[in-house]
């Protein structure tokens, strides 16, 4: 979480974005997360840094799906965004309904990748526990 946390200290308007979309709730998924944070603050660098910390772990146990797929979400967010606002010849919203794409299927990480993704230059200290060393 300190290398999540040192991310959000190079761009300091990250973290109240993030906590300012979650007052509508807990997210349900990455999808989710990048439909209801602010995308000109939160970046996609921001959010690798969160999967890598194991900040969606609660969603989602498995960081490589997460991890790959973070430019699928925010793509998707995007596009979601962009259609919000058309209404269709019908009278119907126009992609109110469009379905989530699932996630990237990717190699399960060992245990050595996933203590990895919370060290960074902002933590020195190892991670996991004494005895699994």
């Amino acid at each position: 979480m300190a290398w999540a946390r040192s991310r959000a200290r190079e761009n300091p308007r990250s973290a109240p974005s993030c906590a300012r979309a979650r007052k509508d709730g807990p997210f349900r998924d990455l999808f989710d997360f990048c439909e209801r944070i602010d995308k000109r603050v939160v970046n996609r660098r921001v959010v690798e840094a969160l999967v890598r910390a194991g900040a969606f772990d609660c969603v989602n146990r498995d960081r490589a799906s997460l991890f790959a797929s973070v430019g699928i979400a925010l793509e998707a967010a995007e596009q979601r965004e962009r259609h919000a606002q058309q209404v269709n010849l019908f009278g119907d919203a126009g992609g109110a309904g469009a379905e989530r794409p699932a996630l990237i299927r990717a190699e399960v990480w060992d245990e050595g990748r996933l203590l990895e993704g919370g060290k960074g230059p902002a933590s020195a200290l190892p991670l996991g526990h004494p005895y699994s060393a």
